[in-house]
């Protein structure tokens, strides 16, 4: 685990903003808000901030395997755990009792085929375990290469499985396991470890212009976006040029406007475990759900939503100290596998 004394704080409040964001989208999507302002804008770079954030902090480590194990403690094992948990046994347990649906038979590998399953945004922490090893790939075979010719390499390799991925999405042929998302996924990546070693952007302090430059940056999303872009099916109508364009804008907007604030209690609290609100909110809000129509309420979509979203963020506040402390091998906060 990380000391608090070497995180940086407005990553945590970026992390924080975006895991909100995300459990925003699920719950209106849950009442029927699949129009809500700035939804297309949010879409372009919620999951980008991510693959930027994880590309920015890339590491070799010592060598493959020891970078393999560091990602399958952080990536692979959460995923493992909670799709066994939550996406297998809990819906064939709640369906037993006549809760819900019995999910389909071949629920045990749908993540392989990408099919849907119960607590699907936990497909992100697969997707990102193999664009990490598409990175590294990439980042070995541009190491053949001197100087400033090594950083272009591997540029054009990540642009290149970028390019690759957007195809395979416009063809409709899907890979296993979302590799493919993890492909047109990959120049994210690449931006953000390109900005952390050559640029000045990370340890810099904040400027007077971060503001205007941050609304300025949202402003394109959030005006021209007019196509949304799911990462999830690794589908879009949206340009090549433009998934970057509106990806990496949106990104930069909240990394800066993050950089202005450091930090916000609760928020960056939420951004620093983001990985344990990814993998538990889902059923949160899906709980939330049957309680409110159990109780036969009616609101309004939109105050539905405002009350699940604040709800759900408060129990997924209560569930985080309790994952630390009794399950934090299976939510990325201690290793499982330890190579010496």
């Amino acid at each position: 685990m990380e000391k608090p004394g070497n995180r940086i704080a407005f990553i945590d409040l970026a992390k924080g903003l975006c895991i909100m964001l995300v459990v925003f989208h699920h719950t209106a999507s849950t009442f029927g808000l699949e129009h809500y302002p700035l939804k297309m804008a949010f879409a372009s770079f919620r999951m980008p901030l991510y693959f930027f954030l994880s590309g920015m902090f890339f590491k070799t480590y010592r060598d493959f395997l020891d970078f393999l194990c560091r990602k399958t403690n952080k990536l692979l094992i959460p995923f493992t755990f909670f799709f066994i948990f939550t996406s297998c046994l809990l819906p064939i347990l709640l369906a037993y009792f006549g809760l819900r649906h019995a999910p389909p038979s071949n629920v045990w590998v749908s993540f392989f085929f990408k099919e849907n399953f119960p607590n699907i945004p936990i497909w992100f922490l697969l997707g990102l375990f193999f664009s990490n090893l598409l990175f590294y790939l990439s980042f070995r075979i541009s190491e053949k290469f001197k100087n400033s010719a090594r950083i272009l390499i591997l540029g054009l390799i990540s642009i290149s499985l970028g390019a690759l991925g957007f195809l395979l999405g416009k063809l409709q042929i899907n890979l296993p396991m979302f590799i493919d998302s993890a492909m047109i996924s990959m120049p994210f990546f690449f931006a953000g470890y390109f900005t952390k070693h050559h640029t000045k952007f990370l340890y810099t302090k904040r400027k007077i212009w971060n503001v205007p430059l941050a609304i300025l940056l949202f402003a394109i999303p959030a005006l021209f976006c007019t196509e949304s872009i799911h990462y999830l099916e690794n589908k879009t109508e949206m340009a090549f040029s433009l998934i970057y364009v509106f990806g990496l804008s949106g990104t930069l907007s909240i990394l800066l406007i993050s950089k202005v604030f450091q930090k916000i209690p609760l928020i960056s609290y939420f951004g620093r475990y983001s990985i344990i609100v990814l993998l538990i909110h889902g059923w949160v809000i899906w709980a939330l759900v049957q309680v409110y129509h159990r109780f036969h309420l009616h609101f309004s979509s939109l105050v539905a939503t405002a009350l699940i979203f604040v709800l759900s963020a408060l129990i997924c506040l209560g569930f985080i100290p309790l994952f630390r402390k009794f399950l934090p091998w299976v939510c990325a906060q201690k290793d499982l596998i330890v190579r010496k």
